[in-house]
């Protein structure tokens, strides 16, 4: 079985912002990019990454994440045992075009001629109040 152990305090994405400072919510044409995905893939270690879209207005972002392995006895998508999902984690205001924030799961060590694989999913609170939620397109096979 796997278990979430302590959370890590430092997360692995930076808050990145592309607009210069000075520029008036009229001068956003697009919306930034938005997608998750799993961004490290170590033996007792599974970490899920957001990009959230700002819209140059007011507002805070946030993301949660959950991690899930492959059951392959029923070949349904679980949570992971132990605290499978973050807290919200702050993202910063929306008034940037776009930010990134990530969690890393800690994982007990899978035994030995045992496969997992893992997908994140990551819950986002964006710009105005509007919320997606996303899978990770790709997937994370680890083995002991």
């Amino acid at each position: 079985m796997l278990r979430r152990t302590l959370p890590i305090a430092g997360l692995l994405c930076l808050a990145l912002a592309s607009a210069a400072s000075g520029e008036s919510r009229d001068a956003w044409t697009q919306p930034g990019p938005q997608w998750a995905k799993l961004n490290v893939c170590a033996p007792v270690q599974v970490g899920v990454r957001a990009s959230l879209p700002g819209d140059g207005g007011g507002g805070d972002m946030a993301a949660r994440f959950t991690l899930q392995w492959l059951n392959p006895e029923t070949q349904a998508w679980e949570p992971v045992d132990g605290v499978a999902t973050s807290h919200w984690i702050d993202a910063g205001p929306a008034d940037v075009n776009w930010t990134q924030v990530g969690y890393t799961f800690d994982l007990d060590p899978i035994p030995a001629g045992v496969k997992h694989t893992f997908r994140g999913l990551a819950e986002l609170k964006l710009a105005g109040g509007d919320a997606a939620a996303l899978t990770t397109p790709s997937t994370c096979a680890l083995e002991g």
